[in-house]
């Protein structure tokens, strides 16, 4: 902890005599209220731990405490001098040094439950984990790569949950996570490990082959938002010649901000019409070959 208050003693002395003894610090207002605003300010910065209305009436008293102290000092009155009794400020470094030690406890008793509640809470064994994990899946028809900080994705958090307990939803994000990732891996295989020649699919075959495994039970499998994630695909693909490419997911990344950023309202439609003739070239070549 900070050296609270460094303090200069000083002597009295009467009628030309000293006055022995250590009965009074004598330092600045400024200096004092400072120093003290300075040490209140380190306690209340280390209370979000605490219930948020607990931290406002703690950071308002501390104001208050300073403008009681110091309220109104401002010209030559702001450098005037006061005598502190060594009792008040003996009082003073104990309240700090009790404050510092309860937000320590609390700081660890926190980190101590949240570590609990993870162990604790496994999503594997809540009864909501297969409803989401099909949310999972058909966000991931939509974007293959997870958000967790979207709206959607917290309020369907807090639905299933039932509460707003972050550590709990750290646990539903880190499985999300997860779980994309595991997603992306199947998806890719897909793409270039079937024994299918997915060159020569039309778009609305491609795309129930892509994404038929992941769709959720009682959706479509060629629904107009995955329909447009297999163009993208597609479209890509064909940059790659439909070869495969060591950093697939991070290139393809690339490419699918790059059309998210495609300032065109209808660059979905002129890639789709792009790679429909690549389709139908793609078959007129390999009928030749037959």
């Amino acid at each position: 902890m900070h050296n609270f208050l460094i303090v200069y003693t000083v002597f009295s002395y009467t009628s030309g005599s000293r006055k022995h003894g250590r009965e009074n610090y004598v330092i600045s207002d400024k200096c004092f209220q400072t120093t003290v605003n300075r040490e209140l300010s380190n306690m209340t910065s280390r209370l979000p731990l605490l219930d948020s209305q607990d931290t406002v009436e703690d950071e308002s008293a501390c104001r208050e405490l300073s403008q009681d102290l110091f309220g109104g000092a401002s010209g030559d009155n702001a450098c005037r001098h006061v005598l502190v009794p060594e009792k008040f400020m003996t009082d003073i470094l104990q309240e700090l040094r009790s404050l510092k030690k309860m937000v320590q406890q609390l700081g660890e008793a926190s980190a101590n439950d949240a570590s609990t509640l993870k162990k604790e809470f496994k999503v594997e064994e809540q009864v909501f984990h297969k409803t989401y994990y099909q949310y999972l899946k058909g966000s991931f028809c939509v974007c293959p790569w997870v958000n967790t900080e979207s709206a959607d994705f917290k309020r369907e958090v807090r639905r299933l949950i039932g509460d707003n307990c972050p550590q709990k939803f750290k646990v539903m994000a880190s499985f999300a996570t997860s779980k994309f990732t595991q997603l992306r891996n199947q998806f890719r295989r897909m793409l270039f490990h079937s024994t299918l020649d997915i060159q020569g699919l039309s778009l609305e075959g491609l795309c129930n082959f892509l994404y038929k495994t992941f769709t959720p039970p009682g959706e479509s499998s060629i629904d107009k938002r995955k329909q447009r994630m297999t163009v993208i695909f597609r479209a890509f693909l064909s940059s790659k010649k439909f070869q495969e490419c060591d950093k697939f997911w991070i290139e393809f990344k690339d490419f699918y901000d790059s059309v998210q950023a495609d300032q065109r309202p209808n660059i979905i439609e002129l890639l789709a019409e792009k790679e429909e003739k690549r389709i139908r070239r793609y078959r007129e070549e390999q009928d030749k070959e037959t």
